[in-house]
């Protein structure tokens, strides 16, 4: 119905536009042929009616939208099963996906995207962390609020993903995305992590280091904080009123 005609109450958003395509990433790279191009066709279909939604009419001749008209031919290429071929597919839909997800809903987005990050199939949890990469790179700067939400997640999935390694790599990668656009409040959340550092932390950071440009500014950022931070702070000791207890702070320790 929604297809065949426009929403004509005002336009209005399709509210479970972002969560139902991260949802249908995984799938869009499914070593089965025919789910992977009925995963593209449902993104299609949800697209279409989020134009309907807005008001847009069915006509294609009257309204053309680049993005849903090119998902037809990504579709075709699905078929293949070189990996390479596979990987440009995704990398394609990722830049569809990352230009069609409403700002409001680019949270929700992600949040279901990296329940797809643990798919049980190493080809649908490397699609997703395709998409993921390519979200964070062109969409990250409106995620500033979210960044330790964020870190948190991915943190998460870290310690679940021990089987694919490809998977894996690429959340790493995403870290470092996100600390890119956001570098004060990814170093401000991940020095809060308790030390020692787990190994999935450590992992973080080295990714990050990989990165020349951002090793200089974390490095400058940390040795200003030194600069500012006591080494210790003093509490009362409650077994002696008299005496005092020094705790390590935990920025000059990590």
């Amino acid at each position: 119905m929604f297809q065949r005609k426009p929403f004509t109450h005002g336009a209005v958003e399709f509210s479970l536009l972002g969560e139902m395509m991260a949802q249908l990433t995984p799938r869009c790279s499914d070593p089965c042929i025919v789910t992977r191009q009925t995963a593209i066709d449902c993104i299609q279909m949800a697209l279409i009616v989020q134009q309907r939604f807005k008001g847009h009419p069915a006509d294609h001749i009257v309204y053309k939208d680049e993005v849903i008209d090119a998902l037809p031919v990504l579709k075709e290429q699905a078929v293949k099963r070189d990996p390479n071929a596979l990987f440009s597919v995704i990398n394609d839909l990722s830049k569809a996906l990352s230009k069609k997800v409403p700002n409001d809903q680019l949270v929700g987005f992600l949040n279901k995207l990296f329940e797809g990050l643990l798919d049980s199939q190493s080809h649908s949890s490397s699609g997703a962390c395709v998409v993921l990469n390519t979200i964070l790179k062109t969409r990250g700067s409106e995620l500033m609020s979210r960044v330790p939400q964020i870190l948190r997640s991915l943190h998460e999935k870290l310690t679940l993903i021990l089987d694919h390694q490809q998977t894996r790599t690429g959340t790493l990668r995403a870290v470092r995305t996100l600390v890119t656009h956001h570098l004060i409040p990814s170093l401000s959340a991940l020095l809060k992590y308790p030390t020692p550092f787990d190994e999935h932390v450590v992992e973080m950071w080295k990714m990050i280091a990989q990165d020349g440009q951002l090793t200089t500014s974390i490095f400058d950022h940390i040795l200003e904080l030194l600069a500012r931070s006591l080494p210790y702070e003093e509490k009362d000791d409650p077994r002696e009123k008299t005496s005092t207890l020094k705790t390590a702070m935990l920025v000059p320790l990590a």
